[in-house]
Parts: C-alpha cells; sequence; structure tokens
C-alpha cells in the first residue's frame, strides 16, 4: 500500500512448502493519502536498508533441516 493510489486494488499471495495458499486482494481508500503522510516504514526503507537480511526460500529450508 506504500504506492497505491485511491481506488487501485493490491493482491497479496503466499508461496512456498505447504499444501495450501492463501491471497488477499485489498483496495486503497481516497484515506490512504492522508494515512501515508504518517507513515514512516516503508517496504523500499525495508529492501534499501543494509542491516536487514531477507532469507530466500532455499536459505529457509536449510535452516528448517538444521543445515
Amino acid at each position: 500500500m506504500d504506492v497505491a493510489k485511491p481506488e487501485e486494488r493490491v493482491i497479496i499471495a503466499s508461496y512456498g512448502s505447504g499444501a495450501g495458499s492463501d491471497a488477499y486482494l485489498l483496495r486503497a481508500t481516497r484515506d490512504i493519502l492522508g494515512k501515508r503522510r504518517r507513515q514512516k516504514i516503508t517496504v523500499q526503507s525495508q529492501a534499501e536498508n543494509p542491516f536487514i537480511e531477507f532469507v530466500d526460500y532455499t536459505t529457509y529450508r536449510r535452516l528448517k533441516k538444521g543445515m
């Protein structure tokens, strides 16, 4: 929702190992612009932070199996 415009729809879907998957469809309202001004953490700020490590699926599987 960091960059969604009013009335735009955003779909969020999970993936990975397992028998099922969930998906959510969100719709931004006109209030999104006012709320965004108060937002401190965004997806972009997290992606550009060198101190945050995102674990990919292969690493996750190795960690789950105890390496």
